[in-house]
C-alpha cells in the first residue's frame, strides 16, 4: 500500500499494522464532522507509518485527526516533518491531536520541524490542535522548531521531546 488518505488504523495489544511505503496522510473528508485515528492501544500495539513525511487536516468543520498511543502502543511517524491543519475550507473546530497517554506508549516523530493550526483559539468555533503526553507517555519531536496554534499538555509523568524552539505562535502550554 503506497496511498492510505482518509482512513482510519487500530492496532490493539499484540497487532503489528505495518504501511511504510505510504509517504503522506490526509484527513480527506467529504463532510463536516468527521474523525480520523491512528490508534494504538496495549502492549506491542504498532501503527507504522515510518515513510509518512506530511499530515494534513481536513476542509470542513469539525474534521479532526487523532493519533493516540494508549498504555504501551507505538505509533511510528517516525519520518513525519510537517503536521498542519489546511488554511482554507471551514476552518472551525478542527484539530490534528497528539497523544501519548500510559507507561510505555510512544508516538515517534523524530523528524518533526513543523506543526501548524492555522485557525486555533479558546472560543466561538476555534480549537487547539493538542500534543499530549501523560501517565509515563512518550512523544518524541526532538527535531521540532516550530508550533503555531499548539495546545501542549505535560501532567508530570509523561515525556514530551523537542529540541530548541524557535517560534511558539498562537498555543499554549499547560504544565
Amino acid at each position: 500500500v503506497t496511498n492510505f488518505n482518509g482512513g482510519s488504523l487500530f492496532a490493539g495489544a499484540g497487532t503489528e499494522i505495518h504501511l511504510p511505503k505510504v509517504t503522506s496522510y490526509s484527513h480527506a473528508g467529504t463532510g463536516r464532522g468527521q474523525h480520523r485515528y491512528l490508534r494504538a492501544t496495549g502492549v506491542g500495539a504498532l501503527i507504522d507509518l515510518s515513510g509518512v513525511t506530511t499530515v494534513t487536516g481536513g476542509t470542513y468543520d469539525n474534521d479532526r485527526i487523532f493519533i493516540e498511543a494508549f498504555n504501551g502502543g507505538t505509533v511510528d511517524l517516525q519520518n513525519v516533518a510537517s503536521i498542519k491543519d489546511r488554511s482554507d475550507g471551514e476552518l472551525g473546530n478542527r484539530s490534528i491531536d497528539v497523544t501519548a497517554d500510559g507507561v510505555d506508549s510512544q508516538v515517534r516523530l523524530t523528524s518533526l520541524k513543523e506543526y501548524r493550526d492555522y485557525y486555533s483559539f479558546d472560543f466561538g468555533s476555534g480549537r487547539y490542535s493538542t500534543v499530549a503526553a501523560r501517565n509515563g507517555g512518550e512523544i518524541d519531536a526532538s527535531l521540532v522548531d516550530t508550533f503555531q496554534g499548539v495546545n501542549l499538555e505535560l501532567d508530570g509523568t509523561g515525556t514530551l521531546a523537542m529540541g530548541p524552539i524557535s517560534s511558539f505562535t498562537q498555543g499554549r502550554i499547560a504544565l
